[in-house]
């Protein structure tokens, strides 16, 4: 028999997703935009070992696997799927991507704000 759940695909952005508690045997999508071309990592944080994802491009084409990824991407959407083996536990799992966003060039938040508070009228 084939027992299957379907259920939209969570939006996720740079950092760590939501939490997820999944059975053995599951999985969850997550999906994220790409806006300019580049590296790109993905990977999930559990607390299994055996949490697994999968990279998967808009026309579902396989990127690639592993519990952490690293890939020169093409803009476009992305498919994030974290999956557990059947043979294993339930799982705590949160995805997670980096390099969406580029990183900041300007002085740290703590030093702009301590900046402004001295130089306050």
């Amino acid at each position: 028999t084939l027992e299957a759940l379907v259920s939209p695909l969570v939006e996720v952005g740079e950092g760590l997703g939501p939490e997820h508690l999944l059975p053995p045997g599951a999985g969850v999508a997550f999906r994220f935009p790409v806006t300019r071309p580049g590296p790109v990592g993905v990977g999930v944080r559990s607390s299994s070992p055996h949490a697994l994802t999968s990279l998967l491009d808009a026309t579902g084409r396989l990127v690639g696997e592993g519990v952490t990824q690293r890939h020169d991407l093409a803009p476009g959407t992305y498919t994030l799927l974290v999956h557990l083996p059947a043979d294993v536990g339930p799982a705590r799992v949160r995805p997670a991507v980096v390099g969406l966003e580029q990183p900041s060039t300007g002085p740290p938040e703590e030093v702009v704000r301590q900046y402004l508070e001295e130089n306050q009228p």
